[in-house]
This record gives C-alpha cells, structure tokens and sequence, in this order.
C-alpha cells in the first residue's frame, strides 16, 4: 500500500483520506507529499482527526495542531496531551488579550522558557467592588480599591480544560478569564478582609504589610488552582487606595483633629503660662507680705 499512496497526486491523495480509502495510520509523516495531502483533507474533513489511533501517527495530530490550533476541537480526550492543549487556550486567548490599559481585568499570554502559557493577569477594582470595612487607625468605615498584577504559568493546560467543563466550541479566552476573575478577586477579598480584621491594620500602616498580604495570598491561591493546571508565580498588590470621596472625608477629619490637637495645646499651653504667674505672685508675697 505504501508504494501505491507515493504514486499519488496530492489532490488524489486527499480525496481517499477524506473518503476513508486510506487509513491515516498508514501516512508517513517524514514525506512531504503526505504531509500536504492531509492537511488538504483536513482543512475539509476537520473530524479526520479523531480517527487518528497509531502512536506514531500522533505527529500528524500535532502537524494539524500547529496549522490550526482550533482542530484541538475535533479530538477525543484519549487524544489530548499537555502540548496540544497548550495550543489550543494559547490560541483562544488571542481574541480576548489586551493591554491591561485597554480593559479591565485583562490578561497578557506569554511562553516561558520549557514552553508554557503564562498568563498576566490584571485587574483594578472597578466602582462599587471595593473592600468596605472600618479603618481602626482613623475610626471610620471606609473602603480600598486595589490594583493587582498576578503571575500564572499553566503547567497542566488539559486539567483546566477538564477543569472549566465547556464545550471546547465555547471555551474562548473571555470564558477562561472569567472564571480565574472568579476565584483570584473572591479570594483576593475574603483574604484581605480576614486581615484587615485580625490584625487591626489600618490605611495608613498598610504599606508596611503588603508583603505579608501577598505571600499569604500566593500561598492559598496556590493550592486553589492546583486542580486547575495553575501554578501562581508572582501575586503582586501594585496599589491600595481610598476612594476620592473617602480621601475627603479623611483629610477633613485629619484637619478636625488637627485642630483640635491646637486647641488642646493652646489651652494647656495658657494654663501652664497662668500657673508659672501666680507661683510668681506667690513668691512675691511670701517675701515681701507686707507689701500691697
């Protein structure tokens, strides 16, 4: 058989692949003529590839792959490996990746060195999703708005395909991004919250305690998105910030206590004046009391 496929045409060739003359297991991937004819038949015939059982047949999968990552689409789960399924979101997220200055949140896809997805995730509390909870330094609820930037390599891209249960057909990159919004910012605020409460951390020292905030928030999301192929290599907290309306307040109340503070001092201030005075008196009496 093998013979009779290389006196084959390419448009020959293809057509027998697409009309199951020929088994796809009996190509050989090292000859250019069989390469162009099934990735002909396949630009066709998409669901070919589900038919495609021989290990060494398994390159023809991965030539279809790099020609269309979307063919993932049409393989059975036996099928998937870690690399094809890397092609695959790499190719899904494309639609969805913006700047983290053009859309909120936003994620950034990149390839690390052993050739994985990085994802870099971005996100800025929008109005209304802010962290409320009263601020023990300055004595009033207020709440924080956040600028995060989160690190993840996908080290196990089929797990969070299973993960995520879609239909790959809907599995785009806004889908992906959703659910991780999900689970980083719900984690990111029940944390946040916990802390603040347990270690009665206001605004003001919150700088210092950033690092604390982070290493504990990459700790638990770690062990969250395990399951998902996930693996956070930086969480970082870019900034924290009161609302405009709440830094008014604030200041106002900060000028109030100010003052105050004047008063406060001012009036100890005469006091002490007034006391020195009538000591004086009184050593001026005591040494002269017949004086008027």
């Amino acid at each position: 058989m093998s013979k009779k496929i290389d006196k084959m045409a390419d448009g020959e060739l293809a057509e027998k692949i697409k009309n199951g003359s020929i088994d796809l297991d009996e190509l050989n991937i090292s000859k250019l003529a069989h390469r162009n004819a099934f990735l002909s038949a396949v630009h066709d015939k998409p669901n070919l590839l589900g038919k495609i059982t021989a290990v060494e047949s398994k390159q023809f999968i991965k030539l279809a792959m790099k020609d269309n990552p979307d063919n993932f689409v049409y393989l059975k789960k036996e099928q998937y490996t870690d690399e094809f399924a890397q092609m695959f979101i790499a190719k899904r997220m494309e639609s969805s990746q913006k700047s983290a200055e053009e859309e909120n949140p936003s994620i950034v896809v990149q390839k690390s060195l052993d050739n994985k997805l990085v994802l870099n995730y971005y996100y800025v509390s929008p109005a209304g999703d802010e962290i409320y909870y009263f601020d023990n330094e300055l004595q009033v609820p207020t709440s924080l708005k956040s600028k995060l930037k989160v690190t993840m390599k996908l080290v196990d891209a089929v797990s969070l395909i299973n993960k995520l249960d879609k239909d790959l057909s809907y599995l785009v990159g806004d889908v992906i991004k959703v659910a991780l919004t999900d689970i980083l910012i719900s984690a990111y605020k029940a944390y946040f919250n916990e802390y603040l409460k347990n270690n009665k951390v206001g605004y003001y020292t919150l700088c210092a305690s950033t690092k604390d905030l982070e290493d504990g928030l990459k700790n638990l999301l770690q062990n969250q998105l395990k399951e998902y192929g996930i693996e956070i290599t930086d969480f970082l907290i870019k900034k924290i910030d009161i609302p405009k309306d709440m830094q008014y307040k604030i200041e106002d109340l900060a000028f109030q206590i100010r003052q105050k503070r004047a008063d406060i001092e001012a009036d100890a201030e005469f006091a002490k004046v007034s006391l020195k005075n009538y000591e004086e008196k009184l050593s001026i009496e005591e040494k002269y009391p017949d004086a008027e």
